[in-house]
């Protein structure tokens, strides 16, 4: 009998624990942070004018009052065009997360680009993966996407600016 309460004891927590994890929502699917993040990084404008794209990995930590801090790059794009600057402007500048997001995270941005002279397609930096010693302890997160365009600096009826992104043009 003692072995039977046992048994269902164990089947009592473990089900509880598992309503507990799922009623979590993880961070890089709630739709509010997706939102301020979009708002926050911005593509920065010398690389949108010269068609630069990459993708840059940022390390940060919210703590138990759901604000972000240590905010560190890991494998930064190493561009002269602004991506490592964009992340860390609009990292600093989120305001507190919900509390229930404390922990240690690692998030791809992706600087994503469209040139409406030669095709609508989306243009996305190779993705790559990071060395197993950059995610010990830390949740890597689904990707954010920040789109640049080149129609926002081109003047009508001009090829200005020639952009960087054809064929054969080496990727940072």
């Amino acid at each position: 009998m003692d072995k039977n309460r046992l048994i269902t004891f164990l089947l009592l927590l473990l089900t509880n624990a598992a309503i507990a994890q799922a009623d979590q929502t993880p961070i890089s699917r709630d739709p509010v942070f997706i939102a301020v993040l979009k708002q926050r990084i911005k593509y920065p404008v010398l690389a949108e004018q010269t068609g630069v794209y990459a993708r840059v990995y940022v390390r940060f930590l919210v703590n138990e009052k759901g604000h972000v801090q240590q905010i560190t790059l890991l494998q930064p794009a190493q561009t002269k065009d602004g991506f490592e600057r964009a992340v860390l402007v609009g990292m600093r500048h989120l305001p507190p997360l919900n509390p229930r997001y404390e922990g240690q995270y690692i998030l791809p941005v992706d600087f994503a680009y469209i040139n409406y002279e030669s095709s609508p397609d989306l243009l996305l930096p190779p993705t790559g993966t990071l060395p197993r010693h950059y995610t010990n302890d830390y949740l890597l997160l689904y990707p954010i996407r920040i789109v640049g365009n080149n129609r926002a600096y081109s003047p009508k009826g001009s090829n200005w600016p020639t952009p960087l992104n054809s064929p054969g043009r080496q990727f940072f």
